[in-house]
């Protein structure tokens, strides 16, 4: 079986919680904090100004020193890619056809939190599906099943030859269409995209999207069996990235090909609606378009964790939710030396075993006391079984956690030896394997009693770790007994600019698929929430028609449908120990709840597009209304409540010396929610909607009393809309109880040593030392290398020189070039510190725009004296500015709205 390229890419992903001791350490080591938006060097994206006609104006760049890459001519976004190594943002966009200009940036797949697990054909036969959760198997008894909607799949490609895909590409097949935007090997071993119009997947992940939508074969059935996909792949089958240009021709010709509706499983950590992405999918749902676009699975690192293209307004960024039931890996226990007695033993473990590693290993016991809770606890004790060699340890849980039970074992076997710990607590609700490199997995209490029995009589247990169907269990999930929880990793919103995010959530934990050579895998992540997603708007359109039946307002309309379906979910407070809480999981985590498709296809009752975004304090939006309309041949009266959930207090005291309040993570933020009610004036008097009449309902708001607004609470909940024939509708709202642009009182984080200027081979700081040659040698290092993390987003940060005689308060906004003192941008590496003479045009140009705050660790960028036109900074003494806006500053000319890295007047020898 063909193995997967995105497995090593995996590998090197953040995973979950990994990322959160850096992160409380705040440690001021040379770490990226997310590289899956970052600039690439010289490349830019503009819009063209209304009116202007695209070719002209790329000729017009051109004559501008630019090279064009792509010119973008649709009537949802015109302008084009670029590349310049003479020019910045500033420069782009002061030229008569740009309106707008953007860095284009890296943009990688929204990883899954583990490797999959692979199995073969047969699992098409396990009968795995959550459809009972959402709806959706209601739907498919009444044979809706997504006829006739397009559904573009923007991702690595798709394995169409699986059978439960169709078992081909092109007119008449499940997937009807694609293409190949760059080629197999792009990314890898060349920078020249080769489109084709083949999308044959090589990663997998476009794949396991592909079935969560319209995969079908034996007991599997998708979302929307019946609906056919176009695919697009954006990823060469050796590269975890992609590129925003790359994206916006992909949903652009998604478009253009009559897609009804686009998913994207892509996207890292942003937080910004302004994103370039961001605005052509939220266009393109303007037109009619249904757009899904994954939340990402930054959860772990706390609110303001929002991806990329999810922020366009009118996107369904979705969130993911624990599915009730999952789908967990097992092995078959063999009893004696004969074949008499087998058992098949679901087990769970942070990585899936491999399927020949351990075959016909024996298991031994650690202990042959079967109610020893402290196995494995201690260094020693007497009538311990030492012998492990080749073979699988089990012990029973209790008494300590498994981390110490695996460092005891560990240590008498340097790290090699696979444990199976047996427990009443199986299925466990979240595992995490963060000790050394051993394997280590849970198993039901019965089957390690079984197990032991055997062994306390002399009876050899061998394990045989096949991947066949027979080794695929579907278990009840722990995290659903009380009414369903968000998935840990899922990220937590709002964006930057405090706008709703998330908007609806799916099951996207454990979610069985399509793979690669007509396999099958488990994987978890907003990635396999999305599609979820998009099936159901499929089986929508199937019924009712898309855009081409109702127009450009078709997309808003299902989509607020969608949005108003959610089912509110229990509060999650900690993975490892979810307990029990009487809040509801916050809208910024999961939008208004579970999707609920029988709703969506079978209510009455529609709403106008309507998130009621109360802002903060500062800049409250009290007034909200939203449009009830009655389809139904009925009057009908309809009732206004509302339902708060949970709040948080969004900053803590970091970890360093200064202590110093930054963004929390996810165990410090969520651990102690609290009420905080806003004042809430719903609609008085009998409220009737006549048939086929629409009437607006008028709420205000004001924010809650009494919140520290140096914690920057985040509040939110939902207006429920019930009518008199038993429908329930939902409209969430959110806001700050804090004045964000005066309550933070910086953008870069101040702690630990950082922000800092240094130089040379001993990191002389720029106070000692502020003069360089802009020698690269690695043996001179005779730059600045500024060392930086922001405690919040920023909308911009800026690098400029001046001369020696310029003071802040000649600063104006943008600076020219030749005025007031003004030299130039700075064009920076940001790469991490180069061991060899490094590459020095493969720098990007400042500006740099919507930075979220960083998480993990501080940056390293550094400045080898090029400036954004393309020149070298000459000998003589200058004055630089280093700065980052703050947020929600309406006027960057004041300084006063700039968070300013003050520096000294610096040289430049010869």
């Amino acid at each position: 079986m063909r193995v997967s390229n995105l497995l090593p890419i995996l590998t090197a992903a953040a995973g979950g919680f990994v990322a959160e001791a850096s992160l409380l350490r705040r440690d001021d080591s040379i770490a990226s904090n997310d590289t899956s938006s970052a600039p690439i060097p010289n490349r830019y994206i503009v819009e063209f100004a209304e009116g202007v006609n695209p070719q002209q104006a790329a000729s017009d760049l051109v004559n501008a020193g630019a090279t064009v890459l792509k010119i973008f001519d649709s009537d949802v976004f015109s302008g084009a890619s670029v590349i310049s190594d003479t020019h910045n943002l500033d420069t782009l966009q002061s030229l008569a056809p740009v309106l707008r200009s953007w860095h284009s940036k890296k943009i990688k797949i929204t990883a899954p939190i583990a490797a999959p697990q692979t199995f073969g054909p047969a699992a098409a036969g396990a009968g795995f599906s959550v459809h009972h959760m959402t709806g959706v198997d209601k739907l498919h008894e009444a044979g809706i099943l997504g006829k006739g909607a397009k559904v573009a799949v923007v991702d690595t490609g798709v394995w169409y030859p699986h059978p439960a895909l169709g078992g081909g590409f092109g007119h008449g097949f499940k997937v009807a269409g694609g293409y190949d935007l760059v080629g197999t090997w792009w990314g890898y071993n060349t920078s020249d995209k080769l489109p084709k119009p083949d999308p044959l997947d090589g990663l997998g992940h476009g794949t396991h999207v592909s079935g969560i939508i319209a995969g079908q074969a034996g007991s599997y059935v998708g979302v929307a069996p019946e609906a056919s996909l176009y695919v697009y792949k954006v990823f060469g089958d050796y590269a975890d990235y992609t590129e925003t240009d790359t994206l916006i021709d992909a949903f652009l010709m998604a478009y253009r090909d009559g897609a009804d509706i686009i998913t994207s499983s892509v996207g890292g950590q942003s937080g910004f609606s302004d994103d370039p992405w961001a605005v052509t999918a939220s266009r393109l749902a303007e037109q009619g378009v249904v757009v899904t676009i994954a939340n990402g699975n930054d959860g772990a690192n706390g609110p303001f964790s929002e991806s990329n293209g999810s922020n366009g307004e009118y996107v369904l960024a979705v969130a993911s939710v624990n599915a009730d039931v999952i789908a967990e890996a097992a092995f078959e226990a063999t009893f004696g030396d004969n074949t008499s007695k087998k058992i098949t033993v679901p087990y769970q473990a942070s990585d899936f075993w491999d399927s020949t590693a351990y075959n016909g290993w024996p298991i031994v016991p650690f202990n042959t006391n079967a109610s020893a809770p402290t196995d494995a606890c201690h260094a020693f004790n007497d009538g311990w079984n030492l012998n492990y060699t080749n073979s699988i340890v089990l012990v029973t849980d209790g008494a300590c956690s498994w981390q110490t039970k695996l460092s005891v074992l560990n240590a008498l076997h340097n790290y090699t030896l696979p444990i199976l710990i047996y427990t009443s607590q199986y299925p466990v609700s979240a595992f995490f394997n963060g000790s050394g490199d051993s394997t280590v997995g849970y198993i039901p209490l019965d089957a390690g009693e079984a197990i032991m029995k055997a062994l306390r009589t002399g009876v050899k247990v061998t394990a045989d770790f096949k991947n066949t169907v027979e080794y695929l269990k579907f278990l009840p999930s722990p995290a659903f007994s009380s009414g369903g929880r968000p998935s840990y990793f899922s990220s937590i919103g709002p964006t930057n600019d405090l706008a709703l995010k998330p908007d609806i959530a799916a099951p996207g934990e454990d979610i069985f698929s399509t793979w690669l050579d007509d396999s099958w895998a488990i994987l978890s992540g907003t990635s396999m929430a999305t599609p979820y997603i998009a099936g159901v708007a499929a089986l929508y359109i199937g019924k009712y028609g898309g855009r081409k039946v109702h127009g450009p307002g078709f997309a808003k309309d299902l989509s607020m449908r969608i949005i108003a379906s959610g089912k509110s979910l229990d509060w999650l407070a900690d993975p490892l120990n979810p307990g029990n809480s009487d809040f509801r999981a916050p809208v910024f985590q999961v939008g208004t709840g579970l999707v609920n498709a029988s709703k969506i296809l079978n209510y009455q009752t529609s709403l106008s597009f309507s998130k009621f975004m109360l802002n903060d304090t500062h800049n409250f939006e009290r007034y909200h209304s939203v449009d009830i309309t009655n389809n139904s041949p009925h009057p009908i009266t309809y009732t206004f409540s509302f339902e708060a959930s949970g709040a948080i207090d969004t900053m803590v005291p970091s970890q360093d010396p200064s202590g110093k309040p930054v963004v929390g993570v996810y165990t410090q933020v969520f651990a102690a929610p609290y009420a905080a009610i806003p004042s809430v004036s719903l609609p008085r008097g009998t409220f009737t909607v006549q048939p086929g009449k629409t009437k607006t309902a008028n709420i205000n708001f004001m924010y809650p009393s009494g919140l520290n607004a140096n914690n920057l609470p985040l509040y939110s909940g939902k207006i429920i809309i019930a009518g008199s024939n038993g429908e329930s509708l939902a409209v969430p709202y959110m806001g700050v109880g804090a004045n964000v642009h005066k309550d933070l009182d910086s953008v870069f984080y101040y702690g630990n040593g950082l922000p800092v200027i240094t130089s040379g081979l001993r990191g002389t700081p720029i106070g000692d030392s502020p003069s360089w040659s802009f020698n690269v040698n690695p043996f001179a290092k005779s730059y600045p290398t500024f060392r930086l993390a922001f405690n919040f987003d920023t909308t911009e940060f800026r690098w400029d020189v001046f001369d020696s005689t310029w003071k802040e308060k000649d600063w104006t906004y943008p600076p020219v070039v030749g005025k007031k003192g003004y030299v130039g941008a700075a064009s920076l590496w940001l790469n991490g510190i180069p061991l060899l003479i490094p590459n020095t045009s493969l720098v990007t140009a400042t500006p740099f725009t919507d930075i979220p705050r960083s998480i993990g660790g501080s940056d390293a960028w550094l400045w080898f004296g090029k400036l954004a036109n393309g020149s070298q900074l000459t000998p003589g003494t200058y004055s630089m500015r280093l700065a980052a806006l703050r947020p929600f500053s309406t006027n960057p000319q004041n300084s006063d709205n700039w968070d300013i890295f003050t520096t000294p007047q610096f040289q430049v020898t010869p």
